[in-house]
């Protein structure tokens, strides 16, 4: 029984060594973004496209508001209705950053997911392409698809974890 034991110990603990590069590049990407990116942000008047995708995703992790999503059509192109007016006094809070570092990850559950998975399945939602159009707050774009690959992983290493704890 000891050696059954240890060696689920051993393949839950490899197991969360899988989701550990995908955290500490989510914090490394935080921490390179600074206030003063945010506040650029905000003064914008048309702030790129992908931009304001990437919030929605935020949004949807923090469970904050969106408008009712709709499709529209521009040039042929089908496109989401964006939840910007929403994004915007998210990011006024002093505390932002800070509440993105201390988020909250275990809480994400697979409805949160789902409904990110129209934004991150889109081919330019990419850290380049966010770089591109919007510097350092391109880190959210790591952020993002890290909390999707924690809780993917989480849904095999919690029971495990369940199991060897018992």
């Amino acid at each position: 029984e000891k050696d059954i034991i240890a060696e689920d110990k051993r393949v839950v603990e490899e197991d969360l060594m899988a989701a550990k590069p995908a955290l500490d590049g989510a914090r490394d990407a935080l921490n390179a973004i600074t206030p003063k990116d945010i506040m650029m942000l905000k003064a914008l008047k048309k702030p790129p496209e992908l931009i304001k995708r990437l919030f929605d995703c935020v949004l949807v992790l923090r469970k904050e508001p969106l408008i009712e999503c709709e499709m529209t059509e521009v040039k042929g192109v089908k496109k989401r209705e964006v939840s910007w007016k929403y994004s915007v006094p998210m990011m006024a809070k002093s505390t932002f950053l800070e509440e993105l570092q201390r988020f909250a990850k275990d809480e994400i559950n697979d409805e949160t997911i789902e409904l990110l998975y129209p934004y991150t399945s889109d081919p330019d939602l990419t850290y380049e392409a966010a770089k591109k159009a919007s510097g350092n707050v391109a880190g959210l774009c790591i952020w993002v698809r890290s909390m999707v690959l924690y809780t993917e992983i989480s849904k095999v290493v919690k029971p495990k974890m369940a199991a060897l704890k018992v």
